[in-house]
């Protein structure tokens, strides 16, 4: 059998992860996995997407516990920055191996 197709939404500041089969769970920016890294490594999250203060602030607390992690909020319309602004997302992703 086919696993289901899943897509993500944004839902009051966090993400759902959906599936067709109507299988429904929260989901944070992936912030358990990275805490899991045997070594920490420089982490750079771009995104544009969810618009939301919730969100943030998960980001400046990881930030804070993680000297390692680095976000950067774009502002974008879509949840798809590298397609929507490619320059931008580029140019920050420049400027993160530069400082390394």
């Amino acid at each position: 059998m086919k696993k289901p197709i899943r897509s993500c939404r944004t839902d009051g500041g966090v993400y759902r992860s959906r599936s067709t089969a109507g299988n429904t769970r929260r989901r944070g920016p992936g912030h358990g996995r990275l805490e899991k890294l045997t070594e920490p490594r420089p982490v750079p999250h771009v995104f544009s997407h969810p618009k939301s203060e919730s969100y943030d602030t998960l980001h400046k607390r990881f930030r804070a516990q993680n000297p390692w992690f680095k976000y950067t909020r774009l502002n974008g319309e879509t949840h798809f920055p590298g397609v929507e602004l490619p320059r931008e997302v580029a140019a920050d992703i420049e400027g993160f191996l530069q400082t390394k």
